[in-house]
């Protein structure tokens, strides 16, 4: 009766350890799947601190600036009347 407890007991690890592998192995893929997208972020970061650096510094040449200036009839319609 003790060997069959046993076997059973054993059996059950068996299970319990096969399920835990299954686990591990799905930990591992998303932890790998996160470790990828991070390493993404971290350098599309990187490449919008560099451009923002660039701009700022005025060393990027083709970058256009478009400055808005007011029309005459703009600053008409900006008056209020009483």
């Amino acid at each position: 009766m003790r060997a069959d407890h046993f076997k059973e007991h054993l059996n059950s690890l068996r299970e319990q350890s096969s399920k835990l592998n299954e686990a591990l192995s799905e930990f591992k893929s998303n932890y790998n799947t996160l470790q990828f997208g991070l390493q993404r972020l971290e350098n599309e970061i990187r490449k919008s601190r560099d451009m923002f650096e660039q701009m700022t510094l005025g060393t990027i040449e083709d970058t256009q600036i478009i400055q808005l200036t007011p029309n005459k009839a703009d600053k008409a319609d900006r008056q209020l009347t009483a």
